[in-house]
This record gives C-alpha cells, structure tokens and sequence, in this order.
C-alpha cells in the first residue's frame, strides 16, 4: 500500500477540487463530477474542455489534473474572487471565496460557538483577540482550549528540562545533543526566543 502524500492545495483524485488564485484573491472549486466540471467548462467560456481527450471525463481529469488546474488557474486569475463565485454559484458548482482566519472568525455568519476569545499569556485579555474553535463536536461534550498556546521559545527551554543527555544519546550522538544544546542556548541568548 502506497503512503499518503501531500497534494498542496488541490484533491487530485476529485479533480477539478482545489484552491485557485483569482484577481484579488483565492477561491475554492469543487466540481469532482461531470456534470459539475462540464458546468464549470461552460461557465469558463471553455464548454469544448467537456469533449477534449484526457479533460472530459472524471477518470481522465483525474490523470490530467496539473494541466486542468492550469487551464482553470487561467480563468480565476483573470476575475476578482467574488465575481467568480457568483457566476459558479449561479451554474451549480460548488464554490467559496477562500478568506483570512482574521475576516472568518469576524463574519457574523459564523458560529460563536466556533469562535474563542483567546486570552494572551503575557497580556491578558485582549479585544478581538479570537480563535478558531473546533469544528467538530461529538453528542454532549464540550470542546474548548484549556490554555493558550505556548510563549515562543518555551517548547525548547522544556525540550532541554525535559531530556536528559543520557536519554538522548541512547538513540542519538551526543555530538548531536551538544549541538542542540548550543544551538538553543545561542537562540535563547540572542533573543530569538524567550
């Protein structure tokens, strides 16, 4: 069985399903099926991509997906994100205008329930300070952050607490854990972390 591996921003297996540059922005494109694609073709003025070999049909969209997401690329560079939402919307594709966390989390769509204040580790509480929550939540449990996320530079002062030259060399060198040690304590020292 072959390992999974990255695919960056598109679902090759689905093609077309990936985040496309527009004019002002990104968009998010799901057309997986041929009615969809077909659609999209249209939409795009390019309602002869239906019929050309290794575009058409899904098996060989599949196969050609870098070359249609090109094509597709083409297109949305060419539209400001919001046009080219309306008019896939308006053709039954599946589409989003792909936004910044900051402007999601401020939609007054969005749940509050998804949305948490964040409480600074230095600075308490601050106004607009919000994060992601979790998206998924399962029956009656409560989902939540039970601390903020670690001061820069903790994560390798408790790395150094936690790791004893001993257990290190066990699975390393210990020219390897001394060059470790150096390099954390010239990142503390310099200020590159705290």
């Amino acid at each position: 069985m072959a390992h999974p591996r990255r695919t960056g921003q598109t679902v090759q297996r689905l093609a077309p399903f990936a985040v496309y540059r527009a004019r002002d922005g990104y968009v998010s494109i799901c057309a997986y099926t041929d009615r969809l694609a077909h659609s999209l073709f249209r939409t795009m003025g390019r309602a002869d991509l239906a019929a050309t070999p290794g575009l058409g049909g899904r098996n060989a969209r599949v196969q050609h997906y870098a070359e249609l997401d090109g094509l597709i690329e083409q297109w949305t560079c060419s539209l400001p994100a919001l046009e080219i939402v309306a008019k896939l919307q308006e053709a039954g594709v599946p589409v989003a205008e792909v936004r910044h966390p900051k402007e999601a989390v401020r939609d007054p769509g969005f749940s509050r329930a998804r949305r948490r204040p964040m409480v600074h580790p230095r600075y308490g509480s601050v106004d607009e300070l919000y994060a992601m929550g979790l998206p998924i939540q399962f029956s009656d449990s409560a989902a939540g952050f039970d601390q903020p996320p670690p001061v820069l530079g903790n994560t390798i002062r408790l790395s150094m607490a936690g790791c004893s030259a001993t257990a290190w060399s066990a699975s390393r060198s210990s020219e390897r854990w001394a060059r470790f040690r150096r390099s954390a304590a010239v990142a503390l020292a310099c200020g590159c972390v705290t």
